[in-house]
């Protein structure tokens, strides 16, 4: 929810840049595309960022993902 918030101040290339710094950049990107695939608004925040997922795992991995971490969420 603090991505609607930041989303004016802070780019998506700068999430990105700040993960790879942390040697956390592949995972950044999978947390990206599954915010993105739950909340279509932020797409656009995140069209400057260049997407290296696969085709295969956005199509694929990444809905599934989403909806584990929704059921997660509300099992809790």
């Amino acid at each position: 929810m603090l991505l609607f918030e930041w989303r004016e101040e802070i780019s998506a290339t700068d999430v990105l840049s700040r993960a790879d710094a942390m040697g956390s950049h592949q995972e950044a990107q999978r947390g990206l595309a599954i915010v993105a695939y739950l909340f279509p608004e932020l797409q656009s925040w995140l069209a400057d960022a260049r997407n290296l997922v696969p085709r295969w795992e956005r199509a694929l991995a990444v809905p599934l993902s989403a909806r584990k971490l929704v059921l997660l969420e509300t099992t809790s």
